[in-house]
């Protein structure tokens, strides 16, 4: 049995859960979501909760029925109160901005990087190094936020580069001029 896959997913009131021939539809005020639904697992709603149940053993089935679970957790969350990650960028002359459906950012290189936004994604700069990406879906929004990294990754020793709020950079040392 899947620990994850026995709990129950409690709805909020403002969010609609319809499931039509194997695809679970999820609307909310953040937005919409549609989740497909794979054959060996059967999803149940029952007023403001759903069920996910499996009948099958075998092993790819259990781990098929914990995921489902999760991804319509995460999907009624997320149309409820979006999920939000806050990226800093550190170093000198490192900004963004945001210019119509493009992220243009500064990163010490000779040219600007632009960054095409995802149409389900917002993005916002609160100042100029710190860049907010929000969604319903939290893949999208972790997706978003690895490949903005990605673009400048931290550097050891003075830990300039785009990284994370809540992460935590150990600097190295440099060198010993000792003689």
């Amino acid at each position: 049995m899947s620990r994850i896959g026995k709990k129950l997913i409690d709805v909020p009131k403002n969010v609609h859960v319809k499931l039509c021939s194997n695809v679970l539809s999820i609307i909310g005020p953040e937005g919409k979501g549609e989740i497909p639904i794979p054959q060996q697992i059967t999803v149940q709603i029952d007023g403001q909760q759903v069920s996910v149940k499996s009948d099958s053993s075998k092993k790819h089935v259990k781990s098929l029925w914990g995921l489902t679970r999760s991804l319509i957790y995460n999907m009624v969350s997320g149309v409820h109160k979006p999920f939000e990650k806050k990226l800093l960028l550190v170093g000198p002359g490192y900004k963004c901005k945001i210019s119509k459906n493009y992220l243009i950012l500064s990163l010490g290189y000779s040219h600007d990087i632009i960054y095409e936004m995802h149409s389900k994604a917002q993005m916002r700069c609160e100042k100029e190094n710190i860049l907010y990406i929000s969604s319903y879906d939290k893949s999208i929004v972790g997706q978003i936020a690895a490949e903005i990294r990605s673009l400048r990754k931290v550097e050891p020793y003075k830990g300039k580069g785009i990284r994370y709020d809540d992460e935590t950079i150990i600097l190295k040392k440099g060198k010993d001029n000792k003689k």
